[in-house]
């Protein structure tokens, strides 16, 4: 996946993503304003979309890819 509101999405909506996170229903909004999600939110969220069989892009918690080289 590669936009904020797709993950979202797969993991439930919103709602989810609160209860997932830990987060407010405003931080969800505003990850959804600004196109990418705190980096503090990487390893929780990309597990929970692993399990379900899914992967996002690391830009979208400003996360490095490594380069192929």
């Amino acid at each position: 996946m590669d936009t904020v509101d797709a993950v979202i999405e797969a993991l439930g909506g919103p709602m989810a993503v609160v209860r997932l996170t830990g987060r407010s229903r405003q931080n969800v909004a505003n990850w959804r304003t600004a196109g990418n999600f705190s980096s503090t939110t990487f390893l929780v969220m990309t597990t929970a979309l692993d399990a379900l069989g899914l992967r996002a892009e690391p830009r979208l918690w400003r996360m490095d890819e490594p380069a192929n080289g």
